[in-house]
């Protein structure tokens, strides 16, 4: 969020404020305030646009529309959920002929908030697409990269990205998640999952070693391979799937080879670049043997 949609939150906010504990009443001080919020949501829609690149503003703008849906979405869950609440606890009011609403509103709004909040495009990641070579990506529910930020093709092997940014709060730090997706052919049907172990990452029946992979599960349906390709992937000190990269997890399942990492702290666009690339490159190198 930019420092003008911050600006015209707050102008929204005092504007409210001098609406509900001002002069009553039409006048000055009432069409000054509605002015005030108006203006500041004004601010808020187009604010992100000011500074953008011209090839950035439709995603920007795209992502304001989509988090507007998703913050209506959200109050309009609520307010089904507490009507139906309200109602099955045995309300003194009769509810009933809102209760078909309550589920259309709580539906929708489930529906609303998971759209919303999906399918935004991180602008970070479209700014650095160009220069690590790949372009934004046909990011929608109908589209058909889904989810993703950016594509392109890497070794190749067609490959997507996809970068989700965590604020963080008082008790938890800000953290990012970078999902890759690799579409390979997988000729041999290749079944492939690695998660850390323990009681709940661990996987039944998975393999009983693999090296340099200590401390992963690692499950397939073709060990001979995993045992040719997987070591390699992993032997340098400076393999991206090692713990530098904050590399969580794998698993490729008919043409989708999947990769995510996560690390704490802010997603800086400089050292980012260089994070984004090489992740892509080595994600791209793997999946590659299974094309």
């Amino acid at each position: 969020m930019s420092r003008y949609q911050i600006a015209g939150g707050a102008i929204v906010v005092i504007g409210i404020i001098g609406i509900l504990y001002g002069p009553q009443g039409t006048g000055p001080w009432s069409t000054g305030c509605i002015g005030a919020a108006a203006l500041g949501l004004a601010l808020m829609i187009f604010g992100g646009l000011f500074g953008v690149e011209e090839k950035l503003k439709k995603a920007v703008f795209s992502n304001f529309f989509k988090s507007a849906i998703a913050v209506v979405s959200f109050f309009a869950m609520m307010l089904g959920m507490l009507v139906i609440m309200i109602y099955y606890a045995g309300s003194i009011v009769d509810l009933r002929p809102w209760l078909p609403y309550a589920f259309i509103g709580l539906a929708a709004g489930v529906f609303g908030f998971y759209y919303g909040s999906a399918y935004k495009q991180n602008v970070e990641m479209l700014k650095l697409a160009e220069k690590i070579g790949l372009e934004p990506a046909r990011t929608g529910m109908r589209e058909p990269d889904g989810k993703y930020d950016i594509k392109g093709v890497v070794e190749g092997v067609e490959v997507l990205a996809d970068l989700e940014e965590m604020p963080g709060s008082r008790n938890s730090p800000a953290s990012f998640n970078l999902e890759i997706l690799c579409r390979v052919g997988n000729p041999l049907g290749v079944k492939l999952k690695v998660s850390p172990e323990g009681a709940l990452g661990g996987l039944a029946g998975g393999m009983s070693q693999v090296p340099y992979w200590d401390w992963y599960s690692v499950k397939t349906n073709n060990e001979g391979l995993i045992l040719q390709v997987l070591p390699a992937a992993r032997q340098s000190p400076g393999s991206v799937f090692g713990k530098n990269y904050g590399f969580l997890s794998m698993e490729l399942k008919g043409g989708e080879f999947k990769f995510s990492f996560g690390k704490k702290g802010h997603f800086e666009p400089e050292g980012g670049q260089k994070y984004v690339k090489k992740i892509t490159g080595e994600c791209a190198a793997l999946a590659k043997k299974f094309s």
